[in-house]
Order: C-alpha cells, then sequence, then structure tokens
C-alpha cells in the first residue's frame, strides 16, 4: 500500500484484524490439504489438531469474517473505483470456491482450494490497491 498510496491506507487500523485473520486462514487451508497424510504418519498440523469434521468449518467461518471485514471496510474508507470492486469481487468469489472445494476429501481438491484461496487474496490484495490509487 505505501508503495502504491504513498501514505497508509484508509482505515489502516481495521485492516490489522483482517492480516491476522488472513495468516492463519491460509495456513489453515494449506493443512488441510496434507490432512490425510499428516494423520498417518502421526504429523500435527493445525488441520489435524482441528480435526477433519472442524477445520473445514473453522476454514469457512475464517474466511467469512476476513471477507466481509474486507467488503465493509473497502466500502466504508474509499470510494472504490470499478477495478476495485472487480478485483474484490473476484478474490471473493476465488475465495468460496476455494473454500468449496477444502471441505472434500482428498488432497488434489483440498490443493485446488488452498490454490484459490490464496488467488482470492491476492485478489483482494490488488483491490486495495486499486481503491488507493484512485
Amino acid at each position: 500500500w505505501m508503495a502504491a498510496a504513498g501514505s497508509l491506507p484508509p482505515g489502516w487500523p481495521l485492516l490489522l484484524p483482517l492480516a491476522a485473520l488472513a495468516g492463519p486462514t491460509i495456513h489453515l487451508a494449506n493443512s488441510l490439504v496434507d490432512l490425510d497424510a499428516d494423520e498417518r504418519t502421526g504429523l500435527t498440523s493445525l488441520a489435524t489438531s482441528l480435526g477433519e469434521d472442524r477445520a473445514p468449518l473453522v476454514l469457512t467461518i475464517l474466511t467469512a469474517s476476513i471477507y466481509v471485514l474486507a467488503w465493509v471496510i473497502l466500502l466504508w474508507t474509499t470510494d472504490p473505483p470499478t477495478a476495485a470492486l472487480l478485483a474484490a469481487s473476484a478474490g471473493t468469489l476465488c475465495a468460496g470456491l476455494g473454500v468449496g472445494l477444502s471441505w472434500r476429501s482428498g488432497s488434489r481438491a483440498r490443493e485446488q482450494g488452498w490454490l484459490l484461496q490464496a488467488t482470492g487474496l491476492a485478489l483482494l490484495a490488488v483491490a486495495w490497491v486499486a481503491a488507493a490509487d484512485a
């Protein structure tokens, strides 16, 4: 943000909880990819600690929290241009699809889910930069 706009983003104190949620959320999505293998070998991860039933539920709640908070902040603190709204919409869609894939069994679907969620966060960042540049 600083590189794009030369200042702190509008509502930056509100972005801190968003960033604090994003790291563990993407980590959980990634650890779901290896859930079956980690359980077989006895490795402990965030997903194995939560369990196969709770991990996707926690992922869903965290992801929804991130995107609801992001949209509220984006619309409340800025007058976002169309490009920012499109990037945020695409990011939200990717994240939603990714979470859906993370609920499936098997590492291949969960890996695609994790990649979509990471892409969603990247698109959300693009939305913020587009809003800063407006």
